[in-house]
């Protein structure tokens, strides 16, 4: 007999088991919103040019990347706690059961629901191919990722982060700026997982002393973009041609940043630093 109650719907729905389980919360959805998911549309927008047609187009790439990103968490967080002596216990015990009796059908239905999803962006773009063959590799990708615990993690790390963030451009392949894709990478991406090689658990000395622990990052945060921004603004004062878009990304998410610097200092904690 099928289980599926409304406490349960978020095995199945793409963005719930983000909510349920990571941003359960405003703050932390308006952080994830602003740091990734706006900048991330945004530059797909970009490459495809703005119109009802691309827009849509967008918002159905954004609900399968994470149709199989939450797959991968949902692997995460039910299986790979198994073989860990300290796991991350996001899901409750209830929740644990509910996912033991049903785990072919939870996994069937995340699949399964990349279809129709897939057949839209086949009407919407004249070349879906590259974008749905990268959103597939997620699942490949993780299925590595919650297999080894290790600095190998790290690696996969950044092949997972750069999937999420950078293939939504993909769906316009034709029109694909190339400068404007590698400028995403160092938008997000990149800083992403400098960050986490700061962790203690991968033993690289020279990030943990460049960032400063934990309690550095929101400062590193602001001396990294601010950093491309001069960079990149340089190069636009001496080349016509230079993207004042990559300019704008990089202003972006310093504005960004330092408006959460200020809204989490000591006595507010307005914001949570989306990772």
């Amino acid at each position: 007999m099928l289980q599926l109650t409304m406490s349960r719907l978020f095995f199945y729905v793409p963005f719930l088991y983000l909510y349920h389980t990571r941003q359960r919360s405003l703050r932390k959805l308006l952080s994830w919103a602003l740091v990734y998911l706006i900048p991330a549309c945004m530059l797909a927008l970009m490459q495809g040019g703005f119109s009802l047609r691309t827009l849509a187009a967008v918002v159905l790439g954004a609900v399968l990347i994470y149709d199989f990103y939450e797959t991968g968490y949902i692997q995460n967080d039910t299986e790979t706690i198994k073989r860990e002596k300290a796991p991350s216990m996001r899901l409750q015990p209830d929740e644990l059961a509910y996912y033991e009796r049903n785990t072919e059908l939870i996994y069937g239905w995340r699949l399964l629901l990349g279809a129709p999803l897939a057949v839209g962006l086949i009407l919407l773009v004249p070349r879906p191919c590259p974008f749905v063959v990268a959103a597939l590799s997620i699942l490949v990708v993780y299925q590595f990722y919650n297999s080894v615990r290790s600095r190998w993690n790290l690696y996969l790390y950044v092949l997972l982060i750069t999937l999420r963030y950078c293939t939504p451009q993909l769906l316009f392949i034709e029109q694909l700026d190339p400068a404007l894709l590698a400028a995403s990478f160092f938008a997000y991406p990149l800083a992403n997982i400098l960050e986490r090689a700061s962790f203690p658990k991968f033993r690289i000395g020279f990030m943990q002393r460049l960032i400063g622990g934990k309690e550095g990052i929101p400062a590193f945060r602001i001396r990294y973009y601010a950093v491309l921004l001069v960079i990149t603004a340089a190069i636009a004062l001496f080349d016509d041609g230079f993207d004042l878009r990559i300019c704008l990304l990089f202003a972006y998410y310093l504005v960004v940043r330092i408006l959460f610097r200020l809204l989490n200092a000591p006595g507010k904690g307005m914001f949570i630093y989306y990772k």
